[in-house]
């Protein structure tokens, strides 16, 4: 598993040539592995601090206390509401 900052994140969502060599490396090897705690499907709710926080849930295997109708929807992370 890995962690991108959220430049790191942007640029591969939006300008992937913008990233390293070894940073496209370590993503890819990432993501093949199924560690990349952001990479949720396209319905999950689009704002980045909603998916930092998800992500750190599901990362971390604890439930997310949010009332957040998107994300309980979603059901990538255990939600409590």
């Amino acid at each position: 598993m890995i962690v991108l900052d959220t430049h790191a994140w942007l640029w591969l969502c939006l300008e992937p040539q913008r990233l390293s060599a070894a940073a496209v490396t370590a993503i890819r090897r990432s993501l093949s592995d199924g560690g990349l705690a952001t990479h949720f499907a396209s319905d999950f709710p689009p704002d980045p601090a909603d998916r930092l926080i998800a992500a750190t849930a599901r990362a971390e295997g604890l439930p997310l206390v949010s009332r957040d109708v998107g994300m309980r929807r979603a059901a990538v992370v255990q939600t409590i509401w």
